[in-house]
């Protein structure tokens, strides 16, 4: 099976589970997920696990940042992060996240764009392991897959020239969190 269904067969199996109320929580920040690992642009929270075992995680704008575009703005980049997983996904030598679910939710007026992803991380001892490298295997590990040093510096709308249109985050294919 192809990246782009085994991710909309996930959608499917995170929509019909209990995480979607955790997300639900998370997102209105009426009870915030465990936050997993930063970087300068994205956080990443855990979600918790589907029944088949899959650990499900976000990637979101870091907090710290400030978030101050609107879905429509960053939705190339969020599209961006998916198709670059997919492309990678194709090859053995790499591990990257098994399946990426677009999601998006209101926030005061304005929707707001995240992703649903798997956890490639584990902690054992208050020390973070990433999965492939704790098991023994030599890949390398894809965390961030986005080219997004530049968002502080730009107005409005973020593009991207890496994707071959919207699909991850076609309205038809996300889960509207509400």
């Amino acid at each position: 099976m192809d990246y782009f269904s085994i991710s909309q067969e996930t959608r499917e199996q995170i929509r019909g589970s209990d995480l979607m109320s955790i997300i639900k929580g998370h997102v209105t920040r009426q009870k915030r997920a465990e936050f997993i690992r930063g970087g300068k642009h994205h956080d990443h929270y855990r979600i918790g696990q589907l029944p088949n075992g899959l650990l499900v995680a976000t990637r979101e704008r870091n907090e710290k940042v400030g978030y101050t575009r609107n879905f429509d703005e960053v939705v190339e980049r969020l599209e961006e992060y998916c198709q670059e997983a997919e492309k990678f996904f194709r090859y053995d030598r790499f591990i990257v996240p098994s399946f990426c679910v677009g999601a998006r939710y209101k926030e005061s007026n304005d929707w707001r764009g995240l992703i649903l992803t798997e956890e490639l991380v584990i902690v054992r001892d208050g020390e973070i392991f990433p999965i492939g490298i704790f098991k023994g295997q030599e890949r390398e590990i894809f965390f961030d897959l986005s080219y997004d040093s530049d968002d502080d510096n730009t107005q409005g709308k973020l593009t991207s020239t890496r994707i071959s249109g919207i699909r991850y985050f076609d309205p038809k294919n996300i889960i509207e969190i509400s």
